[in-house]
């Protein structure tokens, strides 16, 4: 709900108990009380006040259409419920790659120094500070950050080791790619090495040479158009809507230290010997789950957006999917794995229901990419068999979905045995009666 008018009683009556603004707010905070959890709320008054209520309400379309929108407000009304839609069928933006010189403080660094840039203070430098306090607000909601500037990697990193008004730190920063090579090359080695989708990039810049080559070259990338003064960073990413999200669990807060725990990780693999043994250096162990409404968000998340290691890409609301975990003989559980660096979290899901006879079908099998590499499928794989016997299955029906994104596992269910049934649209088949565990290192 939304007012467009005061009412006949004026301004300073319209918040007493019975005017229109307090009888909207109340309305609007009884609904989001109301709604379930993962709902997204286009809050309609909060969209008019940004835009400006003149702006965005025609009241002869009213008259005319019964539509009070006007044309800049459809658009903008539009915008906010594609981006409650994402919201529901895709995961949110993961990383904020940012310029340095006139981005994240004035000046550049190379003439000026690291003591030299414009940060804190007054003016410009007032509002440099407060939009790194607000990326630093982001990433803690867990949005990476990542840095990609034209500049000399060491020149780049002494801000903030050494300006004490610097509010952000390297440590904050989940990549770094300080050079002078073209910035789409920089990107595309950043998601190489976080092993993340370019289409879950976020980039600021506040040159706008640099923001057109962005879109030019990888327009999977949501490139933000930078202000001319900084006073409006902040409000050009809010509108953006770039990082909307309907759900933020503890598993999103943890997003940082766990980018962090990876890069010790990978630190860990020019020591070891051979693969193998890097994987036992890491000293793994997982705890299979049975889906409660304790880990149940945590679920639905990421069967409605997991898309790397994911056979079916299924996408299953948060009540299709406790329907299917109270059916009868169903078979459904998470995985929640660690290692000696840290928790990776709850990241792998297997969703199951019988078919025919001593048959099961394996409706979904999931992964976090997080954990791809590390033979937990091999661990999963095993619980999944072993739980499938001593519930009476005979065998276990599955099938592979390509996608865009999930080549990862297309032949993951042929390495584990499955066979392909005939006369069928890509059904594969598993008996379980000469099942031989594989092999894994990760201890449960």
């Amino acid at each position: 709900f939304d007012w467009t008018s005061a009412g006949v009683a004026g301004y300073a009556q319209a918040f007493a108990a019975d005017g229109p603004m307090a009888l909207v707010q109340q309305a609007n905070r009884q609904l989001r009380e109301l709604l379930p959890e993962g709902a997204y709320f286009v809050d309609l008054e909060h969209i008019s006040a940004w835009t400006g209520k003149a702006a965005f309400y025609d009241s002869r379309n009213y008259y005319w259409m019964k539509q009070p929108f006007s044309a800049a407000g459809v658009s903008e009304l539009a915008r906010h419920i594609a981006a409650g839609l994402r919201c529901l069928c895709r995961a949110r933006r993961k990383l904020l790659a940012l310029d340095l010189d006139d981005t994240l403080w004035g000046g550049g660094v190379g003439e000026a120094g690291a003591l030299g840039v414009t940060v804190g203070g007054s003016g410009k430098g007032e509002a440099y500070k407060a939009f790194q306090k607000w990326v630093l607000g982001l990433s803690r909601t867990g949005v990476l950050l990542g840095v990609v500037s034209k500049n000399n990697d060491s020149d780049a990193k002494e801000p903030f080791l050494s300006n004490p008004e610097m509010v952000l730190k390297l440590g904050d920063f989940a990549s770094f790619h300080a050079s002078w090579d073209r910035k789409p090359e920089r990107l595309r080695q950043m998601a190489r090495e976080l092993n993340l989708g370019l289409d879950s990039f976020v980039f600021f810049d506040d040159n706008p040479a640099e923001r057109a080559l962005m879109r030019a070259e990888l327009p999977e990338v949501l490139v933000v158009e930078v202000p001319a003064d900084p006073s409006g960073y902040i409000a050009a990413i809010e509108q953006s809507l770039a990082f909307e999200t309907n759900l933020l669990g503890e598993a999103d807060k943890a997003r940082s230290a766990q980018y962090a725990a990876e890069a010790l990780r990978q630190s860990e693999i020019v020591k070891a010997a051979s693969p193998e043994s890097y994987l036992a250096s890491l000293q793994m162990e997982a705890s299979v789950e049975q889906i409660t409404d304790a880990n149940i968000a945590r679920v639905s998340d990421l069967v409605t957006k997991t898309n790397q290691f994911n056979l079916t890409t299924r996408r299953h609301s948060k009540a299709a999917i406790e329907a299917m975990v109270s059916s009868p003989e169903s078979l459904c559980f998470a995985v929640r794995l660690s290692d000696r660096f840290g928790d990776y979290g709850l990241v792998a899901v297997v969703l199951g229901a019988p078919a025919a006879p001593g048959e099961l079908r394996l409706d979904t099998w999931l992964m976090s990419c997080r954990a791809m590499g590390r033979t937990l499928e091999h661990f999963t794989f095993n619980h999944l068999t072993r739980t499938a016997v001593s519930a009476g299955y005979e065998r276990i029906v599955a099938e592979y979905l390509p996608t865009t994104k999930n080549e990862p596992v297309k032949s993951l269910l042929a390495d584990f045995g499955f066979e392909e049934l005939p006369n069928t649209s890509g059904l594969q088949t598993l008996q379980l009666k000469d099942i031989h565990e594989a092999s894994t290192q990760v201890k449960p």
